[in-house]
C-alpha cells in the first residue's frame, strides 16, 4: 500500500472568505547517481525533507556488499522447495529410521511424496509423527538457508515471506559507512533526529508497489544494499532498510516490523511524545514510523489506512531487538 497522503500546505484564496485549498506535497528525490569501478560503488542521492531542506547522502562501498551477500535470494518456488524438502526429509530418515517401517517416494501428478508401511497400526502412527516432525524441520532448514520463513497473518492463514528481520540483521553492518556520514548532520542522542532524517532518506526513494505477500513468494522483495543500488523498493524492502541503517546507527534500541495487509511499517522503542501513535507489544510501548514514502511522516505519524488497521488489530509483529554480538564501533 504505498502512502497517497503527504504532508499538506494550506494555499489560501484571495476571496473574502480566505478558503483553504489543500496542496499536497510527497517526498522528492532531487538526484541519484552511481558509479562503478574498480571494484567500487559510489552512490549520491539528494532529496528534499520535510523543513523543505535540501540533503544529499554520497557514499561508496566495496561492490562485494551490494551484490554478495544475498547473491542466492530470489523468489520463492514452491515446486522446487517441496522436492528439495521431500528429499532431505528422506535422507533424514535414513539416519534414524524407526524398525518395522518401510519407507518410499512416491510421486502423484508430478508431485513428490513418501509413503510408508509398518507391521502394526501403532507403528505407522509412530512413524507418521517422526516424518512430520522431520518434514518440518527439513522445510524451516529449506527456508531459512534461502532467508525466508514461514508467515502468519494477523488471521491465523500461513504463507512463506523473505525472512526480514534476518535479512535486517545481516544487512546492517553492510551500512556502517553511512554512519559517520549521517552523523554530520544530525544528533546520534537523539533519536527522533536519527530516524526522521533516515525516514525522510528511504520516503524519497521512488516506490515499486507491493505484491501480495501470502502469493507473490518474495517476488519484488530487494535487500537494503541492492535497494540502493536500484534506487527503488516496495514497502516491505523499505521497512527492512530502514530496520537495518537504523540498527547501524543505534545498535542499542529496540524495533519492531508491523506487517498489515498490503503494506509495512515499523515501531521503535523511543521516548513518547504528544500525539505519537504507538503499539505495545510484550510489555514494550514502540512509537510507530512510515519509512514508505512517498509521504514524509516522521516518527509517530502514520497514514491513516495504516491507523486503522492498527486500531483494528489487523497486523502482525516481528522484533527486531539487540543481538547480543552487536558491534557498536
Amino acid at each position: 500500500m504505498k502512502n497517497k497522503v503527504c504532508r499538506s500546505l494550506v494555499k489560501l484564496s484571495l476571496s473574502l472568505a480566505f478558503l483553504a485549498t489543500p496542496l499536497m506535497l510527497c517526498a522528492q528525490q532531487l538526484h541519484f547517481s552511481k558509479q562503478q569501478q574498480e571494484g567500487t560503488v559510489s552512490l549520491n542521492f539528494a532529496w528534499q525533507d520535510m523543513n523543505d531542506a535540501a540533503q544529499q547522502l554520497n557514499f561508496s562501498e566495496n561492490s562485494g556488499a551490494f551484490f554478495k551477500p544475498f547473491r542466492n535470494f530470489r523468489a520463492y518456488n514452491p515446486l522446487s522447495a517441496q522436492q528439495a524438502v521431500v528429499k532431505k526429509t528422506l535422507k533424514a530418515w535414513q539416519a534414524d529410521p524407526i524398525d518395522g517401517v518401510s519407507i518410499k517416494l512416491t510421486r502423484d501428478n508430478g508431485q513428490l511424496g513418501i509413503g510408508l508401511t509398518a507391521t502394526s497400526e501403532n507403528a505407522l502412527q509412530d512413524a507418521s509423527a517422526h516424518l512430520k516432525r522431520l518434514s518440518g524441520e527439513a522445510k524451516e532448514q529449506y527456508l531459512a538457508q534461502r532467508f525466508y520463513h514461514i508467515f502468519t497473518r494477523h488471521d491465523g492463514k500461513q504463507g512463506v515471506k523473505p525472512d526480514h528481520v534476518k535479512i535486517a540483521e545481516q544487512s546492517a553492518p553492510l551500512l556502517k559507512a553511512l554512519k559517520p556520514i549521517i552523523l554530520e548532520t544530525v544528533e546520534l542522542r537523539n533519536i527522533r533526529l536519527v530516524t526522521d532524517y533516515t525516514f525522510n532518506f528511504i520516503q524519497s526513494i521512488p516506490y515499486s508497489k507491493l505484491a501480495s505477500r501470502q502469493t507473490s513468494a518474495g517476488a519484488g522483495f530487494v535487500p537494503p544494499m541492492q535497494l540502493l543500488y536500484q534506487n527503488q523498493g516496495d514497502c516491505d524492502s523499505k521497512v527492512t532498510l530502514a530496520s537495518a541503517l537504523l540498527r547501524s546507527l543505534m545498535p542499542r534500541i529496540e524495533m519492531i516490523m508491523v506487517f498489515i495487509d498490503g503494506h509495512a511499517l515499523m515501531g521503535i522503542n523511543a521516548p513518547l511524545q504528544a500525539g505519537d501513535k504507538t503499539i505495545s507489544y510484550e510489555g514494550i510501548t514502540y512509537v510507530l514510523g512510515e519509512p514508505t514514502g512517498p509521504a514524509q511522516y516522521p516518527l509517530g505519524k502514520i497514514a491513516l489506512q495504516s491507523e486503522q488497521a492498527i486500531d483494528a488489530g489487523l497486523y502482525t509483529v516481528e522484533k527486531f531487538h539487540v543481538n547480543e554480538t552487536v558491534d557498536e564501533e
